[in-house]
């Protein structure tokens, strides 16, 4: 079976982004202060009342907390599958294992998100 061109890219890109995870390990907190200075901006735009502003900052935040105590693989396809759209198959192709194995992956994902997510539930 032939896989189509963007998911053999996507693969290319998910193995040189794990190899470059320790140079990198920073840039998870500049992306941080980078939204939340555009949420701060974002509230002027909109007009959200105060309260509103300061939830959607404060669950952002604790979901990109949450996020960085996944494993890397948890993560990858957490972010595939449910913030880029992949389908299972097309992710097991990008991680190169099965499909089941990206199903267990996701579960325990999830159940670790929401552990750290519970208060917001």
């Amino acid at each position: 079976m032939e896989s189509k061109f963007s998911t053999w890219l996507h693969k290319i890109v998910v193995n040189t982004a794990l190899s470059n995870r320790r140079k990198l390990k920073r840039t998870w907190q500049k992306m941080a202060a980078v939204q939340t200075e555009y949420e701060h901006q974002e509230q002027y735009v909109e007009k959200r009342s105060p309260e509103s502003s300061m939830v959607d900052s404060e669950l952002s935040a604790q979901i990109n907390k949450a996020l960085t105590k996944l494993t890397d693989t948890e993560r990858i396809a957490f972010v595939l599958c449910h913030q880029q759209g992949f389908k299972i198959r097309e992710a097991a192709e990008v991680m190169s294992c099965s499909d089941n194995s990206v199903k267990v992956v996701l579960f325990r994902a999830r159940n670790k998100l929401k552990d750290q997510l519970r208060d917001y539930h």
